[in-house]
């Protein structure tokens, strides 16, 4: 359509009355498309509104367009300040469908009041910002001059101006620069050019033929790489596609008959300087079209962490000095001339740089000092040199300490601060360098998990225990615990550690954990509860999901394979496991076959359950955790502890210490410092991935598809960023359509967050295609069953398939509330997991007493959005367990005897009576705290009340006969009174009663 108007109207036509630059997915050709395909969108519309807009109508009622996003439409005139009435007539639009665009900073209206009302708000203005993306970008360059240039660098760049009019110009239509609205009524002056996404590409053509790098040893050796062998235009049209980029960059040497850069460092400087010289190019030309000169360039965005591309930006966009210094460049010259000769400095790469006469620095007098020295071996680790010390730093130097083991380290310093309690150093390499010596920081000392030697100790423990036969492991250290367990349980599934009721006791115990849990599923419950009543026929939506879970658990074998043919259609590698080991086995064979060194990975509880993370850090592959609570975690060596909070148990301040260890520096303990310390870390992380891993929310049978609900962003990048995916997904995950997805979509984020839909809802429908923008170039499905087949059929728990993962009932259950769900033992905690893990495990002795672990009160019912009655489960896998002979005995025993006694009136008369003679010896005030025997458990946290001195029989018993005596005097009266008057009637009186 782009290339049809273009025609029709001429090119510059369409830029003298908008100024825009010519993008084929611009507003004016998607209205034009819909108008001429004869779409009846346009004659339903009342008024055109672009997103913010529509978000501001929902918020205040009001229906105008911003006038930064307004003129980026190609429908908008600058010069005239309205919508285009020429260009609108010409595609069929009418005028009217457009309103007022106002300017940022107006009031557009304020808070609807019935949203006032609902969050109890008072009136609140709406104002109109800036709501172009680059529009607000711009407003926040720290620019202090009137004229400035700004970079918006990453992996596309833009460059621009702001100005009070319009460039428009055949000479700004030529250079492709666009027109558009700026905050304050300016104008934002800029172009689009090609950015980091050569380099990346680059990288991403290396890892796939094994010659992966990272990104800081890349830089490295593209600064000792020779300067300006080979330059190339970067906006060229061959090095927009993606794939053998490298091939295409020497094609295009060859061409010009330029030299061939043949490494990686050398393609790498290429690329970088040809950025900065087309940057050059790029300001001279913003220069010209504004009529401005600039003292310099703000850069701005994600690519200013490119050292090397801001200091080579830097360097050529450089004014000449004799602007500065006001002065010739012969007197320039001939006073560096006589400087030179006197020895004050020496001339540098065409420039000059000061001589003073130092000592070498302390680090190198050290080295000398003790390599003079009989029986002290001085050893040098290599790297890149650092010229005045003669010391070693950069990648490879931080690679080789990796292999050193000392016992003393002495690190120096550009300063100490006394009050952080941290040293300083000027220099990058050098501090990252000392950052990689020193392991715990100054200040105090820290317990820190060293990956090589924590393994080697479980490993130990693990080998220890099976050599010893141990049934019962003992510990204070729950995370220990756990990692143990959990690697027993892959090894030897038979050996069990502690109890529920000893596990509870420590959590019980622990203060802070359950001020923790219970503030947050406080919060979850009261959210839920909003959000469910707001909704207003909840019950009806529960039972609608409840039925659509019933019927694809019963057809669960032909919905999977509906899915699994559609989803290999789609060009997705679907492999089946029926354990957790084959699971994990399936997961590591594929990242092997890639040749992975790094997993990024969104949350999963599938790959918790296989135990994932072990399996491949076994393998020697680093596995990430990208959800924030499961990074958290990953950090304290702990398993999960919620279904949806992962790191419920931990307050901010014990996040604060864990992440303080990671930085290597101390951190605030505030929620916006420790998020953006985990957001900065974890975007090295992804953009180094080999692999992404995610789990899986529902899997849509009619298309082959898989949705992710989430809310940070981690699981679309982890989707998206590596080139190779591979989903774990427990069979039951299916639902049969889209259209049961609307359901699920609004039971799963209610219940599980009170949330009306997660910030992040993702449909992916197989690999990257050509016309895709990002996404995986191989996709793996593993579809899990471990345990899940067992299930089906059953008729008392194939219900619990229907669980849709939100964890509703662990903050309804006053359990899970008082223990946290590290207490349970297993992957899933909670009335959840007190009978999905017994179920998955098919082994009812292992988890004897976790269905303990639930007063029966049915509150999980109840707050369950598919009506998975898990209370009743409860009892039957209580029932099942004394059936099968795994009950307690002296329990088992004891309610033998308590049924003999209460079922025959006599035996259970005579045992309130040794029990009201044999507590004399125990009761104080009415109360039996006595902490022996089967009363210890209960006496341990309340006092048993004492028995009555006479049973309610007893007293019954007695009140009966005071009656009888009663009726009996009482007929025995009226008795008497009668035959009185009949002996006075017999005697012949005549009385008046």
């Amino acid at each position: 359509m782009m290339d049809q108007l273009r025609k029709e109207l001429t090119s510059k036509r369409i830029f003298e009355r908008t100024g825009i630059q010519f993008l084929s997915f611009n507003t004016l050709y998607q209205l034009a498309t819909l108008k001429r395909s004869g779409s009846p969108l346009i004659n339903e519309a009342e008024r055109f509104l672009m997103i913010p807009d529509l978000l501001r109508y929902f918020l205040t009622g009001e229906a105008v367009n911003e006038f930064t996003n307004a003129t980026t439409t190609q429908l908008y005139n600058p010069t005239i300040g309205h919508w285009d009435a020429e260009l609108l007539a010409h595609i069929g639009i009418s005028e009217n469908l457009f309103g007022k665009a106002v300017m940022p900073g107006t009031r557009v209206g304020q808070l609807r009041s019935s949203i006032c009302s609902d969050l109890g708000l008072s009136a609140i203005p709406v104002i109109a910002v800036a709501e172009h993306d680059t529009g607000s970008a711009v407003v926040a360059v720290p620019a202090t001059e009137r004229s400035f240039a700004y970079l918006s660098c990453g992996t596309w760049s833009l460059m621009g101006t702001e100005i009070d009019h319009p460039a428009i110009s055949s000479e700004s239509l030529a250079l492709n620069f666009t027109n558009e609205g700026g905050a304050g009524g300016t104008f934002r002056l800029l172009k689009n050019i090609m950015g980091l996404w050569i380099l990346q590409e680059c990288m991403r053509e290396w890892e796939r033929k094994g010659q992966g790098i990272s990104y800081a040893e890349l830089l490295s050796r593209a600064e000792l790489a020779p300067p300006f062998t080979s330059l190339f235009d970067p906006d060229d049209e061959r090095f927009m596609p993606a794939g053998d980029m490298t091939s295409r960059i020497q094609q295009y040497f060859r061409d010009t008959g330029q030299a061939e850069p043949q490494d990686q460092g050398a393609i790498a400087r290429s690329i970088l300087e040809s950025l900065a010289l087309k940057y050059r190019r790029v300001l001279e030309w913003t220069e010209q079209l504004s009529k401005q000169s600039f003292n310099g360039l703000h850069m701005v965005g994600g690519g200013i962490q490119n050292r090397l591309l801001c200091q080579w930006t830097a360097n050529s966009i450089g004014k000449p000095l004799s602007e500065h210094c006001r002065v010739t460049e012969e007197t320039i010259r001939r006073d560096l001339d006589r400087l030179e000769q006197a020895g004050r400095l020496r001339r540098s790469h065409g420039g000059a740089v000061s001589v003073k006469e130092e000592q070498p620095e302390i680090p190198y007098r050290v080295a000398t000092e003790l390599s003079s020295r009989d029986k002290i071996e001085v050893i040098s680790t290599g790297g890149q040199l650092a010229q005045r010390s003669l010391s070693f730093v950069g990648p490879l130097a931080e690679r080789s300490l990796e292999t050193y083991h000392v016992d003393k380290l002495f690190l120096s310093c550009k300063g100490v601060h006394l009050e952080g309690g941290g040293i300083s150093e000027s220099n990058e390499l050098q501090a990252r360098l000392k950052q990689k010596m020193d392991c715990c920081g100054f200040g105090g000392t820290f317990a820190i998990k060293m990956a090589d030697i924590s393994g080697a100790m479980v490993t130990e423990k693990v080998d220890h225990i099976k050599e010893t036969e141990a049934e019962v492991l003992v510990g204070l250290d729950m995370a220990c615990l756990m990692n143990i367990a959990g690697n027993l349980r892959m090894s030897q599934p038979g050996v069990m550690d502690v109890t529920v009721k000893e596990r509870a006791e420590l959590a019980l115990n622990d203060d802070f954990l359950r001020k923790a849990v219970k503030f947050t599923t406080e919060r979850l419950r009261n959210g839920k509860k909003s959000a469910s009543e707001e909704h207003g026929n909840w019950e009806e939506w529960r039972e609608r999901g409840r039925q659509i879970r019933l019927h694809t658990i019963a057809h669960l074998d032909y919905y999977l394979n509906e899915f699994v043919n559609n989803a290999r259609a789609n060009g997705v590698h679907i492999h089946f496991a029926d354990t957790s080991v084959e699971a994990a086995a399936i997961a590591l064979d594929i990242a092997t076959h890639k040749q992975a060194s790094t997993v990024v990975k969104s949350k999963s509880m599938v790959s918790e359950e296989v135990h994932l993370n072990h399996v491949l850090e076994s393998a020697g592959i680093e596995a990430i955790e990208t959800d924030l609570g499961e990074y958290i975690i990953q950090l304290a060596g702990e398993a999960p502890s919620h279904i949806v909070i992962p790191a419920i148990h931990k307050n901010r301040y014990q996040i604060a210490d864990l992440l303080s260890k990671e930085a290597g520096e101390i951190l605030e303990p505030d929620t916006t410092v420790l998020a953006g310390f985990v957001r900065k870390k974890l975007r090295e992380k992804f953009l180094e991935a080999d692999i992404g891993m995610t789990g899986c929310n529902f899997a849509i049978a009619e298309t082959g598809s898989m949705v992710l609900f989430e809310n940070e962003g981690n699981a679309r990048m982890v989707s998206t960023v590596p080139k190779t995916q591979i989903t774990l997904m427990g069979m039951e995950r299916i639902i049969p359509s889209w259209t049961d997805l609307e359901v699920m979509a609004t039971l799963l984020p209610r219940s599980a967050t009170g949330q009306k839909l997660t910030m992040y809802m993702s449909g992916i429908t197989g690999p990257r295609r050509t016309e895709d923008g990002d996404g995986p170039d191989e996709m793996h499905i593993i579809i899990v069953d471990n345990g899940r087949s067992l299930q089906l059929g059953d008729p008392e728990f194939q219900e619990l398939l229907n669980c849709i993962r939100c964890g509703a009932c662990l903050n309804a259950c006053p359990v899970y509330r008082h223990i946290g769900g590290h207490a349970y033992g297993g992957t899933y905690s909670g009335p959840i997991g007190a009978v999905l893990t017994p179920a998955l495990n098919g082994n009812i002795d292992e988890w004897n007493d976790i269905a303990g672990a639930s007063s029966l009160c049915g509150a999980c019912y109840e707050a369950c959005p598919v009506k998975i009655p898990l209370h009743d489960m409860l009892v039957y896998l209580r029932r099942r367990k004394v059936e099968e002979g795994h009950g307690n005995k002296l329990e088992s025993a004891g309610m033998k005897g308590f049924a003999a006694v209460v079922s025959n009136s006599k035996r259970f008369g005579a045992a309130i009576r040794l029990g009201q003679i044999g507590q004399k010896a125990v009761v104080r005030n009415n109360g039996i705290s006595l902490k022996l025997g089967p009363l210890k458990g209960w006496n341990s946290y309340r006092v048993a009340p004492s028995l009555a001195k006479r049973s309610f029989r007893q007293q019954w018993n007695k009140l009966d006969q005071e009656l009888n005596q009663e009726q009996k005097e009482m007929d025995s009266s009226v008795r008497n009174r009668m035959e009185q008057i009949l002996r006075e009637r017999e005697g012949g009186g005549q009385h008046e009663h």
